[in-house]
């Protein structure tokens, strides 16, 4: 007993049991688990606004002015290995507690919440409204604090009740929209794909606007990328941004020039500060349609389709000066950072949008593109500059923000550049191995499929160069004698069949079969240069290096020779326009 609070709690969680135990079943029971249940509703719903509170009878809410009630919360204790709750019970005087002074500190906790709704959902009701709201809102709430499991269990509980009023969809749209919506989400994050594709299916064909669909496509969009269906979920994206007046149902590319031409000028005579200074955006649909934008650029770099991946740049550029900066715009200025680099050849404007993009993100207070934003800009630009040192925690704070926004891909691929970028250091090929299979253990449980062959390439190669498992050279040098002219590889596995060379002329330089290993980097080199990551970059210099001066020494020919110094003239050039990031690379 605290008496200063007038709050009580049992001793220990066994004693709270065994008080509970000596509740008769049936009847009784029941009704002190209502009752308790609506308390807690009550005290939580005094400082939260609670959309079932308006579905609940006059008769079922406790008195607000019942001066001698019992109001009940509850704890969580771990007090000698215990994780039951823990009730208590605080008498409260009009007196000595004004109605605006009267919630108690926990009712601050979304807790309370929880527990008021597993107590009525021990009990069947005949007030299916009022449990489909209240699961829908526990649901939501959890939704937001990324409880996945538990968001489903509540919107399959809110669901089954709605199933149970007469037309749904008819008689209360926003609730069954806003159920429907998030038990999409909710189980497409927990990887049940089927489930989820069918509520968002269904959301589709029930809403009324375009609006109301935005949320569905999304979601659906975001899973086909998780499942490695770069193609269907592009081609859901695009109908969206077309839906949303984003997307033009054809473009030139004589428009995209003019556009960059806009934006050099732009970039020219506005500072940072003048770009920061911009409103932020506070329409629905505009966010939106940026977002969508965003994630339509995202997914055609993946693909590798360089044309509409700038067209969306472009747009969203456009958008920003015009409606106002989003979280969006930071990807947009990042997506531009890449662009400057890789086509324009000017780092320093590269380093200046990903500024841009950040200091954007800090104004928006949106942590969901964080790890988008941070992925692609410290792959793509800021290793060639920022030391591993400072690298490595920007790796981390990515990866952490990707996973609690529930951006399962984002987080998994962060995680496969740094286990890459750990071959180039000072890992072990042990450690290295327990990271990969760890990597590779993350996306079995989060059902995450995207970049699959990069884990198992680079698995494959550090077990072979630790004699864990024997070298395959039938299947390398068929390989390696693919004509890629005639069957290139698929758009959406360029990623990955880079990787498989990379590894196959790994365990031929190392085993001293040099022609095997410079056939194997010819094909890495044929497979498009434009747009590699920091990665990809770093593995073509230092290993079209390595076999081009093994096979000067071993044949004497000029042209190796001449090979070799074209690589070591493009990381000199390339060191002293970003940094000395590739500086593994030196050693040629």
């Amino acid at each position: 007993s605290t008496t200063s609070r007038n709050t009580y709690q049992f001793a220990h969680d066994r004693i709270q049991q065994a008080a509970y135990g000596l509740v008769p079943y049936g009847e009784v029971r029941d009704k002190l688990r209502v009752r308790i249940g609506r308390c807690l509703l009550d005290i939580y719903a005094e400082t939260h606004p609670i959309d079932c509170m308006s579905t609940w009878g006059e008769g079922n809410r406790i008195d607000p002015n019942d001066h001698g009630k019992q109001r009940i919360h509850t704890e969580r204790t771990e007090q000698d290995g215990g994780t039951t709750v823990v009730e208590s019970l605080q008498r409260e005087g009009p007196q000595e507690h004004p109605p605006h002074q009267r919630a108690h500190a926990f009712q601050q906790d979304d807790t309370l919440l929880f527990v008021a709704a597993d107590h009525l959902n021990s009990v069947q009701t005949k007030d299916h409204m009022f449990s489909a709201t209240m699961n829908l809102h526990v649901g939501e709430t959890a939704l937001g604090m990324a409880a996945l499991a538990s968001a489903a269990g509540y919107l399959r509980k809110a669901s089954n009740a709605l199933q149970r009023v007469r037309k749904p969809w008819e008689e209360h749209y926003g609730i069954s929209l806003r159920l429907h919506q998030a038990r999409a989400e909710a189980e497409l994050s927990l990887g049940h794909f089927e489930i989820g594709y069918r509520l968002g299916n269904e959301v589709i064909h029930h809403a009324k606007t375009v609006d109301d669909k935005i949320q569905a496509h999304l979601s659906m969009a975001l899973a086909l990328g998780r499942e490695d269906k770069h193609i269907e979920s592009l081609s859901m994206s695009m109908r969206l941004g077309r839906m949303l007046g984003i997307v033009p149902r054809r473009f030139f590319l004589a428009h995209i020039v003019r556009d960059i031409l806009t934006i050099k000028a732009y970039f020219k005579s506005h500072t940072d500060d003048d770009i920061l200074a911009l409103p932020l955006v506070e329409d629905y649909r505009t966010t939106m349609a940026m977002r969508t934008g965003c994630e339509i650029g995202d997914r055609t770099l993946v693909v590798g389709d360089p044309i509409p991946w700038m067209l969306e740049v472009c747009k969203l550029f456009k958008m920003t000066i015009k409606c106002g900066i989003s979280a969006s715009s930071a990807a947009c200025f990042t997506a531009l950072g890449i662009f400057f680099d890789v086509v324009l050849n000017d780092y320093a404007s590269a380093l200046r949008c990903v500024n841009i993009g950040r200091r954007m993100l800090d104004l928006t207070k949106n942590d969901e593109l964080r790890g988008l934003v941070g992925v692609t800009a410290n792959e793509f630009i800021l290793r060639y500059s920022l030391p591993t040192e400072q690298i490595d925690p920007m790796v981390s704070e990515t990866h952490q923000y990707a996973m609690q926004a529930g951006c399962f891909e984002v987080g998994i691929r962060t995680l496969q550049f740094r286990f890459i970028a750990r071959y180039f250091q000072d890992s072990t090929l042990p450690e290295l191995s327990n990271t990969i299979n760890n990597v590779i253990r993350q996306s079995r449980v989060y059902r995450v499929a995207a970049l699959d062959g990069v884990s198992r390439a680079t698995l494959q190669l550090s077990q072979l160069l630790q004699g864990i498992q024997k070298v395959d050279w039938t299947d390398i040098v068929a390989q390696s004698q693919k004509d890629l002219k005639k069957n290139p590889p698929h758009p959406t596995r360029v990623f990955e069949v880079k990787f498989d060379f990379f590894a196959s002329a790994c365990a031929a330089y190392y085993s001293e079969r040099y022609e095997i290993a410079d056939r194997s980097m010819k094909k890495f080199r044929s497979i498009g240069d434009k747009g590699e990551t920091f990665i990809l970059v770093q593995q073509r210099l230092w290993m079209s290096g390595l076999v081009a001066s093994a096979m000067y020494r071993t044949t004497k020919k000029r042209k190796y020779r001449s090979k070799l110094r074209s690589q070591v003239a493009t990381l000199e050039s390339m060191e002293k326009a970003k940094g000395n990031g590739l500086r593994l690379c030196r050693l040629l």
